[in-house]
Parts: C-alpha cells; sequence; structure tokens
C-alpha cells in the first residue's frame, strides 16, 4: 500500500521510493527497495527529475559506515 512517503520508483518501475534516514549522519534521502536507486538530501519532487546515485556506491564514499533507517 502506498503511503505519502512513497513513490513508485522511476529507474527501474519495479518498487516503492521510500523516504530514509541515514545514520550515523542524521540525513535524509530516498531510497528504492528494489534497485537501490538512491536521492541523498532530496525532496519528493526530485525523484526521477533528478540524477539518482546507486546506495551501495554512495554509501562507500560516506565511508561505508552507514545504517538506513526507515
Amino acid at each position: 500500500m502506498k503511503t505519502h512517503a512513497q513513490h513508485w520508483c522511476p529507474e527501474c518501475d519495479q518498487g516503492w521510493v521510500e523516504r530514509v534516514s541515514i545514520a550515523p549522519m542524521h540525513q535524509k534521502g530516498w531510497l528504492c527497495a528494489e534497485c537501490e536507486a538512491f536521492w541523498p538530501f532530496a525532496s519528493a519532487k526530485s525523484i526521477g527529475s533528478k540524477p539518482f546515485v546507486q546506495f551501495g556506491v554512495w554509501a562507500k564514499e560516506q565511508g561505508g559506515d552507514v545504517v538506513v533507517e526507515r
């Protein structure tokens, strides 16, 4: 079921993009549970209209020690 914090992924067209918090940095972003497309620090309007990054690549760039909190 779709909630106000979910959007259908425009990249893979197979999963929901959900608002997540990234610990320990306390940063917010949007993450697709299926393809791991990630829009860091973005508003919901950015999903599909701005470039995404693969979450694994982004996490590695941040030092690799990140936790997704849904």
